[in-house]
């Protein structure tokens, strides 16, 4: 979308759109790391435990597209993407 606006000449909704996604890169990491944080303190495998909350809660299933690129850069691994991914509709 921001290449496309960029392109069209909308170069302001474009650096819009690209500080919305740098934050929420941002705002993802910030959770991952609570996530990794109160798993070790609970002595929980982060791996296992990830694996047993998207079971649990995301049984309809997620809605893509999935941006891996920024999940990577957010923290998350590549074994969470892959939980993620076949579950994508």
């Amino acid at each position: 979308m921001i290449d496309g606006l960029t392109h069209c000449g909308d170069k302001k909704v474009a650096e819009i759109l690209e500080l919305i996604y740098q934050e929420e890169i941002e705002h993802v990491s910030i959770g991952n790391k609570w996530f990794q944080y109160f798993c070790q303190k609970r002595e929980l495998p982060t791996d296992s435990t990830f694996r047993d909350l998207i079971k649990q809660y995301m049984h309809g299933g997620l809605r893509g597209p999935l941006n891996t690129k920024a999940r990577l850069k957010a923290g998350f691994t590549k074994d969470e993407l892959e939980l993620l991914l076949p579950k994508l509709k």
